[in-house]
């Protein structure tokens, strides 16, 4: 089986290319960190890395049609890539608004435009999009980042009633907080983990990302994976187009 991470050289994208490389799956790995992702890379068997900004549609369309010229299709899409700036509306300058959707909503509607088509040529695959809490729910200062991953799971839901036909499915896994240093240094979110707040681990992430894929889940085109205090607890949702 063959996977595509994008957001792979660190935190949970690392942790998804880590537990994927373990079920002996071929590893696609996107990332603009390229030191991260070579050491990444050369530590796992069998993974290929490609220093590409999601948000660039003239790279992603070039990886799409190298790795049609090394005969690799793919069976499964991880869009992982993703950014955060909280701040209030009226604060926040146009260039971090626009970071925000691009990275967070642009970079998934490229990658899945110029790759996806892999998984329509074989009739089968799953595209997995991870989202957020702050892809239901809202919170202050983060207008922005609400905007990408609520459009984010528009785009999962629309994605999944286009791709029936072609037998591929569809999800948006939205986890709460993840004990990583996404937009903030991990050794911060540790401290707050010491003082009780609650994080998910990537690794309990990341193995709930492989049991839908290897079908050990029942699938479905939402999941929210919710941090308590005795470990992660997932609710799923099966929306239905109008």
């Amino acid at each position: 089986m063959t996977t595509l991470i994008t957001g792979a050289a660190n935190g949970l994208g690392q942790a998804l290319a880590v537990k994927l490389n373990e079920q002996n799956h071929q590893l696609v790995l996107v990332d603009i960190d390229e030191v991260s992702l070579k050491r990444l890379s050369d530590s796992l068997k069998n993974a290929l890395p490609y220093v590409v900004d999601v948000t660039n549609e003239a790279k992603v369309r070039m990886m799409a049609e190298d790795l049609s010229a090394k005969s690799i299709n793919l069976d499964v899409i991880i869009n992982n890539a993703g950014v955060g700036i909280y701040q209030s509306l009226i604060n926040m300058p146009l260039t971090d608004w626009q970071k925000q959707l691009d990275v967070n909503l642009t970079g998934p509607f490229l990658v899945n435009k110029y790759l996806a088509p892999m998984l329509v040529r074989s009739g089968q695959g799953k595209i997995i999009n991870i989202g957020s809490r702050m892809s239901y729910t809202f919170a202050l200062e983060r207008s922005a980042y609400c905007a990408s991953k609520f459009g984010l799971k528009g785009l999962s839901l629309c994605l999944g009633e286009e791709m029936k036909e072609h037998n591929v499915q569809v999800t948006i896994i939205e986890p709460d907080s993840i004990l990583t240093n996404f937009r903030q240094e991990l050794s911060a979110k540790e401290a707050r983990a010491a003082q009780g707040e609650l994080f998910l681990q990537p690794n309990e992430v990341a193995h709930f990302v492989s049991e839908i894929i290897a079908e050990k889940q029942d699938w479905h085109n939402e999941f929210k994976l919710l941090a308590s205090g005795s470990g992660m607890h997932v609710e799923f949702v099966d929306n239905t187009p109008i």
